[in-house]
């Protein structure tokens, strides 16, 4: 297996990750990490495409395999983790959206086998992420989405990403200027760590 290289994109609900991770996957041909997750697909999502969407007892089960670079609780009642096969998939690079606290570990792991990993926060506007949650899940009720805002254990303060290699506002309508400043950063790091 060649060098792993992880672009590893976070941020808060709502706040564009998707987008940069398609921009990232179109422009540069990055493969998809899918992680294993506990909790059901939404409408628009496809086992094997965004997660493995898998049982408590299957995720469990990995856990004790010793299969996961990391996993972890995403709220009260589900989990998501990455096995290390994912990471074999990939040719020119990788890319995957994970908590903070998953890319930090991702990157010391992935580190002592000779990988690196290139760590983008994605931000947003309060008011902009709560439409794009509205807008991703149709029928959400505005309750349902502040009390996803509230529950997000993903921060939404800029300095917690201080170890981060740059923070990525996505802001206004036109998403074009945050995915060209992560595709940009993103073939800097895949031509430096070749």
């Amino acid at each position: 297996m060649s060098a792993i290289r992880l672009v590893a994109v976070c941020g808060p609900r709502g706040a564009g990750k998707e987008t940069i991770l398609t921009a990232l996957r179109n422009e540069l041909g990055l493969h998809r990490i899918v992680p294993h997750t506990t909790r059901a697909p939404r409408q628009t999502e496809q086992n094997g495409r965004e997660y493995h969407f898998v049982p408590d007892a299957v995720f469990d089960e990995l856990i004790a395999k010793e299969r996961f670079v990391w996993f972890g609780s995403i709220g009260p009642t589900q989990r998501s983790g990455t096995v290390i096969e994912e990471f074999t998939r990939a040719r020119s690079g990788c890319v995957i959206d994970v908590k903070p606290d998953g890319a930090r570990v991702m990157r010391d792991r992935l580190k002592l086998i000779g990988g690196a990993v290139i760590l983008l926060c994605i931000m947003a506007e309060l008011f902009e992420r709560r439409e794009r949650i509205r807008l991703r899940e149709p029928g959400i009720s505005y309750t349902e989405v502040e009390r996803l805002i509230a529950e997000d254990p993903v921060s939404q303060d800029v300095s917690d990403y201080h170890d981060f290699h740059e923070v990525i506002w996505n802001s206004g309508n036109d998403p074009v200027r945050a995915c060209r400043r992560a595709v940009e950063l993103t073939s800097r790091f895949i031509l430096q760590e070749a």
